[in-house]
């Protein structure tokens, strides 16, 4: 993926530069590159340790989250989450993901849309020469700015903060739902123990199931496209290769003095 990236990169008539000379990308050397970014991480680190750099730092980040930190919601000033974007660079993904190595291109003003109020003043554009990709005015969600992604085409959201009273919200649903299951967790056991002999061959599947979410806490997951995201799954999306069965095997169980053999799957 970054070979065929870089290629791109090197023929884009758009470039102002264009390397046509370069015929062979086996031939290319990028160790300059990699010491020089070593190089600069040592430097940073050594930068670091000295206390007036560090107070410098503290400065400058207390100066970005004094300016786009905050945001005025219903006349409260509630905190953002993190209001920067990523730099562009190298995809990483999940495990093996078959986009693994792609280029993240740089994400401009115009791309980006506005989520404020209707008779809120636009916010001025920190860059110089350049606008906006869009404003708009929704009041049914709480996102306060978006952009696509150019990799996987997701959409990348800008949040209030953690100790919003959104956020804050969300999270009790969360907790007031959690609280309700432990009310029924017993009587959920008990259906799903008893559906795991069933005859119905769907009901023991279902039962099974919600077994492993309940007691190998495997997440539900849900159906991917393989050669769009990496081959991650939950009990949804398992395939017989992920699962090994095992023959039962007989233990001695020392806590009972006739010492009565039991199971262990």
């Amino acid at each position: 993926n970054f070979m065929k990236e870089f290629q791109r990169i090197l023929r884009d008539k758009r470039q102002e530069i264009q390397h046509q000379e370069i015929k062979d990308l086996d031939k290319c050397d990028f160790r300059a590159i990699y010491d020089w970014y070593q190089n600069k991480r040592e430097e940073e680190k050594i930068k670091k340790k000295d206390p007036e750099y560090k107070k410098k730092i503290k400065l400058e980040k207390e100066e970005y989250d004094a300016k786009y930190g905050y945001a005025l919601v219903d006349g409260v000033l509630e905190k953002v989450g993190n209001y920067k974007v990523e730099p562009p660079g190298l995809f990483r993904g999940r495990g093996e993901h078959p986009k693994m190595g792609m280029l993240k291109r740089r994400i401009l003003p115009k791309h980006i849309i506005l989520n404020i109020g209707e008779d809120t003043p636009i916010p001025p554009c920190p860059i110089p020469g350049h606008e906006w990709g869009g404003v708009i005015h929704d009041k049914t969600v709480t996102y306060i700015a978006k952009w696509i992604e150019n990799i996987n085409g997701q959409h990348k959201f800008v949040y209030l903060g953690a100790s919003s009273r959104f956020k804050g919200q969300n999270d009790r649903n969360k907790y007031e739902k959690a609280r309700v299951l432990k009310t029924k967790i017993k009587k959920i056991r008990k259906d799903y123990t008893t559906k795991l002999t069933s005859k119905n061959t769907m009901t023991k599947q279902l039962a099974t199931a919600v077994w492993m979410i309940d007691i190998l806490s495997i997440r539900v997951g849900n159906e991917k496209d393989t050669d769009e995201e990496a081959d991650t799954v939950g009990v949804c999306s398992l395939r017989k290769e992920h699962i090994t069965l095992v023959e039962p095997e007989e233990i001695d169980d020392d806590k009972n003095k006739n010492k009565n053999k039991k199971k262990k799957r």
